[in-house]
């Protein structure tokens, strides 16, 4: 959002998605410390992996 200028206008989805990656990694580094605490699963494509492998989209759901 810093390269445009005053006059630019951007839509609502474009602003959604710049402020979305802007959450991703604090929302990657609570979800590892809830893995640590045996809290929550990390999973990609259904099955759980550890979070240090986790790469692309994650999805995370209570421990089982």
């Amino acid at each position: 959002m810093n390269h445009r200028s005053a006059l630019d206008t951007v839509k609502g989805q474009g602003v959604q998605r710049y402020e979305a990656r802007a959450l991703m990694e604090p929302a990657r580094v609570a979800a590892r410390h809830l893995v640590d605490e045996g809290e929550v699963e990390i999973t990609q494509r259904g099955h759980p992996v550890a979070p240090g492998k986790a790469r692309g989209p994650i999805r995370i759901r209570r421990a089982r």
